[in-house]
């Protein structure tokens, strides 16, 4: 099966969105790297991966286009949380704090996610 990744902008940002309840795996730094590359990837400023429960809130983890996660990445949250009302899941008072819109599909084929995405 492939996975797909929405595509948000936010800010002149394009963000691509990994669906953690749609598709059991974990984003590694190696795999963001590939996915986010501007040379032979998609091209993003990152990807934010999501929803995790947090202390009872939904919670997100943005990871830089080198793969580390960032912490404070506001126009990241934004497009996540905005994926997040799309997509129905309850956000619960959080708010995005920018504007942010769905651009496009991004289609990972099932050997690339077999090959570089570790399942859960």
């Amino acid at each position: 099966m492939d996975t797909i990744l929405m595509k948000y902008r936010s800010l002149d940002n394009e963000y691509l969105i990994f669906d953690t309840n749609k598709y059991h795996a974990v984003m590694d730094e190696r795999a963001v790297r590939m996915i986010c590359s501007r040379n032979c990837g998609l091209g993003s400023a990152g990807i934010v991966a999501g929803p995790f429960q947090e202390n009872g809130k939904m919670a997100l983890k943005v990871y830089n286009p080198d793969g580390r996660e960032e912490q404070s990445d506001r126009a990241a949250i934004s497009a996540g949380l905005h994926y997040f009302e799309d997509a129905g899941y309850p956000i619960h008072g959080q708010s995005a704090q920018f504007d942010a819109a769905m651009v496009g599909k991004v289609f990972l084929s099932e050997d690339f996610v077999n090959r570089y995405l570790q399942t859960v």
